[in-house]
């Protein structure tokens, strides 16, 4: 979890203007599968959607699968995570039907968010 949170930091920071976001709202842990120990993990993150100074970003935690004669993956758990800038942050422009997905869904988890407060 330490992790996830930190490279979601990470992806905020890159994609604001240089200053160091804080944490606003942490959407959704959905655990999937246990992670053994010892097994060899990677992570995804993507700015999913920004709304003035709300980044909403989209941690994926995936492990190898033990055994598999190619190099296969399988998603553990996922993070969405709400940070608050400074200053109002450059939009995100989905590129493939993937980004728009995660947009839309970023934009889903915003506007709840939003509608809440």
């Amino acid at each position: 979890m330490r992790e996830s949170l930190e490279i979601a930091f990470s992806c905020a920071y890159l994609h604001g203007s240089g200053e160091y976001p804080e944490i606003y709202h942490i959407d959704d842990v959905h655990f999937i599968r246990p992670v053994d120990i010892g097994s060899i993990i990677r992570y995804s993150s993507y700015v999913t959607y920004v709304h003035e100074r709300i980044v909403n970003v989209n941690v994926a935690v995936e492990k190898v699968v033990k055994g598999a004669e190619s190099k296969k993956f399988t998603r553990v758990f996922e993070l969405n995570i709400n940070f608050l800038m400074n200053q109002n942050v450059k939009k995100v422009i989905p590129q493939t039907y993937k980004d728009a997905m995660f947009y839309l869904e970023g934009k889903r988890r915003v506007d709840r968010l939003l509608a809440g407060h």
